[in-house]
């Protein structure tokens, strides 16, 4: 009877509780209920493979806001209408009717072909606001904007500046270099991405007989640089993702190793530049490869071999909108963040980047020692440490070698008595000194003796 009365309690309380849950918090739970009984992981692995664009975390931007945000041109839909960039709007409209009085066709062919890709261009981007879904025709408007102007901007190193006025603002010979570099400094911000499945799809319908995706890819890394290589096997999915490629570009070994208790698994602290150097370690410029991976170690000779990196105004920007990508898109790697965590345990003073400017791996056209050295340990401070770092077996080497007695002891005799000529004349003089006064005495000991 008794159990009876409790057990029905129990439910009189549990109506109550259920009848006085605000309707809001119920309707909340139901789409809870409902979300968790349809989880799909194939479906979930799937959505988070089509973006490729993003927007950079509010904890990165308050670090460096102007790095991040496109300060000439904007690409896409997350910095359209911003104020300051309003008025070069009306370029982007000049490139579009220049595109197509040179494509002898009208704008509906290239407003249907893009339509027919609609959702893929919708799905680059991650948190693309609403009002983009709501309203498609103008998301196709700035797809089209944008592609047309990218590609005329691309053209003009290629094809020069004909079908414009000599006297144009942007596309005229003599603004061309000046207005180029701001340009391309903004087309490689993460936020300010377009996919190059927007320019593939216009040329297509231009239909100049150059169309491929191969051609695209080399058009976009002659205009950010003409060094600039890259293998890529398909269309690079927008100008960052395949500057970042031209930066590793090159066969290098294999360095990413299963993250099994090993020593090369530990987070390993290596020296700076100038404390390496005072234990042997020789820094060499690598003069095969100009990919940030090729760094390699000989624990046998000590040599250190690091490609050249040119530090300029832009670096910083580039490199911070590398790897927040590498920390966003989940599998694209973390070889940029790797060397940015290795040079900043290079270099901790100017005196650092004296030495690596001095052995030809910094090429400096930053400033001073100290802003070089600043540059690089604020970059590590937006970087997160891998354990699958990709440099960690290099950097296990150096710590091992730094460690020996041996080698302190004869890079010591080395830097003190025989890199320098006078100082090896002055040791050997010295140690015939000692050799003749020996010899000397013992010539006098071995005559007193025999005479005697």
């Amino acid at each position: 009877m008794i159990s009876s009365l409790m057990t029905q309690a129990a439910m009189d309380v549990s109506e109550v509780s259920v009848e006085r849950l605000p309707p809001e918090f119920s309707d909340w739970a139901d789409d809870i209920d409902a979300a968790a009984n349809e989880v799909n992981i194939r479906g979930e692995e799937a959505a988070w493979k089509k973006p490729s664009i993003y927007r950079i975390t509010r904890f990165a931007r308050s670090h460096n806001e102007k790095a991040f945000t496109p300060q000439v041109i904007s690409f896409g839909p997350f910095h359209y209408d911003t104020e300051h960039l309003k008025e070069n709007e009306i370029h982007k409209r000049r490139a579009l009717v220049h595109f197509l009085h040179r494509a002898e066709k009208p704008l509906r062919p290239f407003v249907r072909k893009l339509r027919c890709i609609l959702e893929r261009l919708q799905d680059s981007y991650q948190g693309l606001d609403k009002k983009w879904k709501d309203n498609p025709h103008e998301f196709l408007k700035i797809m089209l904007l944008d592609g047309c102007f990218m590609i005329e901007v691309l053209r003009l190193k290629e094809e020069g500046s004909e079908d414009y006025a000599t006297n144009d603002p942007v596309f005229s010979l003599q603004m061309m270099p000046l207005r180029m570099p701001y340009i391309k400094r903004d087309m490689l911000l993460l936020e300010n991405q377009l996919p190059l499945l927007v320019l593939k799809a216009l040329l297509e319908v231009e239909d100049r007989g150059q169309t491929g995706e191969q051609y695209i890819n080399k058009l976009v890394l002659k205009f950010c640089g003409e060094h600039l290589k890259a293998t890529v096997p398909g269309l690079a999915s927008h100008p960052l993702e395949l500057y970042r490629m031209s930066m590793l570009h090159g066969h290098y070994e294999e360095k990413i190793v299963d993250c099994v208790p090993s020593p090369i698994c530990e987070t390993k602290v290596i020296e700076n530049a100038v404390e390496l150097r005072e234990s042997g370690v020789h820094f060499i410029k690598s003069n095969h490869s100009t990919s940030l991976m090729e760094i390699k170690f000989n624990p046998d000779t000590g040599r250190l071999e690091l490609p050249v990196i040119p530090v300029h105004d832009g670096t910083e920007h580039l490199l911070l909108n590398m790897l927040a990508y590498e920390q966003i898109h989940v599998g694209i790697g973390n070889e940029i963040t790797a060397y940015i965590m290795f040079m900043d345990a290079l270099i901790d003073t100017g005196d650092d980047v004296k030495l690596l400017q001095k052995k030809k791996i910094i090429r400096n056209s930053l400033g001073s020692h100290k802003d070089v050295a600043d540059l690089f340990n604020s970059l590590a401070k937006e970087a997160a440490h891998n354990p699958k770092d990709v440099l960690n077996k290099v950097r296990s080497q150096v710590s091992e070698y730094y460690e020996k007695r041996t080698n302190k002891w004869r890079a010591y005799l080395w830097h003190q008595y025989l890199h320098n000529p006078w100082k090896v004349l002055s040791l050997v003089a010295a140690f015939l000194v000692i050799l003749f006064t020996f010899l000397q005495t013992l010539y006098s000991a071995l005559t007193f003796h025999l005479g005697k």
